[in-house]
This record gives C-alpha cells, structure tokens and sequence, in this order.
C-alpha cells in the first residue's frame, strides 16, 4: 500500500508539544481540537475511544449539535495525513472506526508515551526485585523522554488520561530520588526535582520529592523552607492543610 515515502515508520510525540513525523519528514496535525483527538486515540494505546468521551473532551463546558460532525472532520483528515496514499472507498488501517468510536493502531506508530510507560512498567519490575542499579537505568531514561504533555492542547490539560501520565512521573521520580539518597547520587536529581517542584508549586508529591534532595544533601534550612512555602501555598489559595505526603516529608526533617 503507498509508495515507499509512505511506508517510512511514524513518529508520534506526546511529551511537550504534539508533534508527528514519517521518516524525517514532519507532517501537519492541526488545529488543537484535531490535535486533541489524535491524542487521546494514541493515550488509549491501541483501545477504541468513543466519540462520547471524544465529546466531552473536547466540549467540557458542552458540545455544540456539530459535534459529531465536527469529530468526524478530524478524524477524516487525521486518516489523509497518515494514510495519503489510502483510496478513498478502502477502509483505514490506522485509523479505524469501531463501532460508534474510532482506534489508532499505534502498534504501527513509534509514541513517546508508550516508550516511557514501557520504561515505567520494566522499572516497576526491577523495584519489585530490589534490583537497584537496574531501576536507576530505567528510571533515568524514562525522565529523560519526559516533559509535561500535550502542551500545545490546552482542552486536555486535566483530562484523566493526561493526569495518569503525569502521575506515573512523579512516581518515577519518587522512585529516582530515593534510589539516589540510597547511593549517595543526590546531586544527579536535584535539578529535575527542583525543575518539578517549581512548575508545580501545589503538587505536594513533587515538593516531598524535592524536600527530600534537600535534606539528604544536609540543606536543611531550604527543605524546612520549601515545606512552610508550600503550606502557606496550600492554605491561601486551596484552603487545606499539608497532606499525608508532605507530612510525611516533614517529619523525616525532624528526625
């Protein structure tokens, strides 16, 4: 099928901003709206998605009686840039339609996403196994394909398919900076750590994390100062306490 341009692998990235390429050539994506589709499809890694929870994704607010056509759009010129050679009457192979939703065969799509929960997955193994130096490995290329997602689709910045991939993250992360006091490696976190903490000022998880780097490098003063920091954060602008995680992170402080 196609000429051999077209059978050159597709790259799919995710992390930052959404970006899709075949071979070394880059191909359109969109407006953020078709952008958002094509990612929740590939987030489902190979599962259909409905086009009621394409809707309500993209209409949180409420959709518009257009929105199936609308979504219908989308998907017909997300199938022409990957599928250019596809006659019209044939049915996609990348992009099908299942019953009233669609699925990206991402199995034939190279995706940042599934690469780093790959990564995730294998690092979980290897901590299960106490296997240290092979979770550091692990962990440390799984951070180094992160970025905050979907950054160019603001619609789905708190869609629960991005929140889960942003909390594997900060669980990665958990796992590299308790690995790095362990082996002494502190100083090898620090910077993503703060990097984290600073971009996500009410993340109690990422302050805990950085806390943590502070202390174990004897900087007590600047992790008492990130926890009351983010206390008072907490209070004026959520009204709530610090929770179990940074209480947790505080208390180790005063041992």
């Amino acid at each position: 099928m196609g000429s051999s341009k077209e059978s050159e692998k597709l790259r799919l990235c995710l992390l930052g901003r959404v970006r899709l390429w075949r071979g070394e050539v880059e191909l359109p994506t969109g407006p953020p709206q078709r952008r958002a589709v094509l990612s929740l499809l590939a987030l489902a890694e190979g599962q259909s998605v409905g086009r009621d929870e394409l809707t309500d994704a993209l209409w949180p607010a409420g959709s518009p009686s257009s929105a199936t056509n609308v979504i219908q759009t989308h998907v017909k010129h997300l199938r022409r840039v990957l599928e250019p050679s596809r006659p019209t009457r044939m049915a996609s192979l990348l992009l099908p339609s299942v019953g009233t939703g669609y699925r990206l065969a991402t199995w034939l799509i190279a995706i940042d996403v599934i690469q780093f929960r790959a990564l995730i997955a294998e690092a979980r193994t290897a901590r299960a196994r106490d296997d240290h130096m092979r979770l550091w490995h692990l962990v440390e290329q799984a951070l180094r394909l992160w970025q905050p997602p979907l950054a160019d689709v603001p619609v789905l910045a708190g869609h629960p398919r991005a929140a889960s991939l942003c909390a594997e993250a900060q669980l990665a992360l958990s796992w590299q900076v308790a690995t790095a006091i362990r082996q002494g490696r502190v100083e090898e976190v620090l910077a993503l750590a703060r990097e984290q903490a600073e971009g996500r000022p009410l993340d109690e998880q990422a302050q805990a994390h950085l806390i943590r780097c502070y202390s174990a490098l004897g900087w007590r003063a600047e992790a008492f100062d990130v926890f009351d920091t983010t206390r008072r954060r907490l209070m004026a602008e959520l009204g709530v306490a610090p929770g179990s995680v940074l209480i947790e992170a505080h208390r180790e402080l005063l041992v």
